[in-house]
């Protein structure tokens, strides 16, 4: 039979600074990943950086809810591409954003390297609210539910690729569900472990 060598070398890191704010509204977000490079880290990982500006940046001044989509959508495209590019070159991709829209492109870039994932939430929030379930409007409270199929027409396209089903998703540290989340929640298929469970099992118990 033919033998298989896997090499125990690590990858080399492609950090991609996913710099958007459009989903949460705040600028701060937007400047988080190139603030974390210019402090070291892509020096401290030895680690390559492809830097994805939003396109316009929140400094440009604000959008209506419809460009906004449209921006944060055309982000998360140009991330899934950065993600899928660096699997195929060998690299291991961290995606540091930003706001959570940047988990848009991350999981649809996995998807497409890789096929079917699931995916671990670490958050306070589930992010499965639709435009029809937000209480404010937040795109990047609705990320899981656009990764799992569920949002507006541009956010499905945008996800078309992640093949993740509910069954698939593990959260952990859940403490704040909207209504609409909750519904969702109560079907039964996500494991949810909320903050609560984190405290009576402990955190290591919970990831394993």
């Amino acid at each position: 039979m033919p033998s298989h060598c896997t090499s125990n070398q690590p990858k080399p890191i492609a950090i991609i600074a996913a710099s958007i704010g459009w989903g949460s509204g705040f600028h701060s977000a937007e400047r988080g990943p190139s603030l974390l490079i210019e402090a070291g880290l892509a020096d401290r990982l030895q680690a390559n950086v492809i830097d994805i500006q939003a396109e316009p940046s929140m400094a440009d001044g604000p959008l209506d809810q419809c460009a906004t989509e449209q921006a944060i959508m055309k982000h998360a495209s140009r991330v899934s591409d950065a993600v899928f590019q660096a699997i195929q070159e060998g690299m291991f991709p961290v995606v540091i954003g930003g706001d959570h829209t940047s988990a848009l492109g991350f999981h649809s870039g996995l998807a497409r390297a890789h096929g079917q994932t699931g995916i671990i939430w670490v958050d306070t929030h589930p992010d499965l609210n639709t435009p029809e379930t937000s209480p404010s409007g937040n795109i990047h409270g609705m990320v899981l539910a656009g990764l799992l199929g569920r949002g507006s027409v541009a956010m499905v396209k945008t996800t078309e690729s992640c093949q993740t089903r509910d069954e698939h998703v593990a959260m952990i540290g859940i403490r704040a569900a909207d209504e609409g989340e909750q519904r969702w929640l109560d079907e039964g298929k996500i494991h949810c472990m909320t903050m609560d469970t984190v405290r009576e099992r402990g955190l290591e118990t919970c990831m394993n």
